[in-house]
């Protein structure tokens, strides 16, 4: 079984101690919240942990994941990671707050996002959350399941 590294994400085989490969502690911080966790999941090298990761912040509700899931859609390490983070900023924000990233997206970005962008610009008010998680996947806003026709 593999751990990763709190502080550079080094694949390791012990769950405590040193890093092999910066020499940082390999647990969490002992303080780290749940959100804390899930923020640093967003970057884990496996992508499935990483939409996971996603999806549960979306889902939580709590604001404190914003800037990190804003990180997620524009330096992703994976199309599918983005499209989830997406998603779940939009559960946590308006579209009137992230207008400017939405129509950056919708004028460029990637295809999964750049639809999901244009979908979100033009489906909701411009005042309030974009839809809740079930009302999003239905209207086609989220990325992963809406868009590529694949679900995860």
């Amino acid at each position: 079984m593999a751990f990763y590294c709190w502080a550079c994400y080094g694949r390791n085989d012990h769950t405590t101690g040193a890093c092999v490969h910066c020499g940082h502690e390999i647990s969490p911080p002992a303080e780290a919240t749940e959100t804390q966790r899930l923020i640093w999941a967003l970057r884990h090298p496996d992508p499935d942990v990483a939409i996971i990761s996603a999806r549960r912040l979306g889902a939580e509700g709590n604001a404190e994941a914003v800037s990190a899931l804003r990180e997620a859609i524009d330096r992703p390490p994976d199309p599918y990671v983005a499209g989830e983070a997406l998603h779940s900023l939009l559960a946590l924000s308006t579209v009137d707050n992230e207008k400017q990233l939405l129509e950056r997206l919708a004028a460029g970005g990637p295809f999964m996002l750049r639809r999901q962008a244009e979908r979100a610009l033009a489906a909701a008010p411009a005042s309030s959350p974009v839809a809740d998680d079930g009302e999003a996947r239905e209207a086609g806003i989220s990325g992963v399941a809406g868009d590529s026709g694949v679900g995860v």
